[in-house]
């Protein structure tokens, strides 16, 4: 007797989850908690752990490794922020970003409006050496940001 084996498609849930999500791609020399502090500061809004969106991988040889999330949800909006901290000790959440140190997902109706003004002004302020927006389509796997 064979034994069918089913797998799942993931692209209709990534192309549903990634339809109003843009991502930033952030380089900084800060803390996951000093970066929240400063976005939180220079943004007036309030990122807050939330270890239900934390990401972890596990290596056979090296243990498992933690990625932190954060959220913020803006009143009276549909818009969304995640923050993850990108490095965990020698792992990578997306080992395709690894010059990046955080990815910033800014989701909603107006993400991709949202998202250039934040980069426009996360490119002035000195604790930030780099703020992009990222084309989710070229990243491989974009599959471990779906909350």
């Amino acid at each position: 007797m064979s034994v069918k084996k089913h797998t799942l498609d993931m692209a209709p849930v990534q192309e549903a989850f990634f339809s109003d999500t843009v991502l930033i791609g952030l380089a900084s020399r800060l803390s996951a908690t000093s970066l929240c502090r400063v976005l939180n500061l220079s943004f007036g809004i309030r990122f807050v752990r939330r270890p239900d969106l934390d990401k972890s991988t596990e290596k056979a040889d090296s243990g498992t490794y933690y990625f932190p999330g954060y959220e913020y949800c803006v009143p009276l909006s549909d818009e969304r922020y995640i923050l993850y901290r990108l490095k965990s000790r020698d792992e990578y959440l997306l080992p395709e970003l690894k010059q990046l140190d955080f990815i910033w997902m800014v989701q909603g109706s107006n993400a991709d409006h949202t998202a250039q003004r934040l980069v426009q002004h996360l490119r002035g302020m000195p604790d930030i050496q780099l703020a992009q927006i990222l084309d989710t389509g070229k990243l491989k796997n974009r599959n471990f940001l779906i909350v």
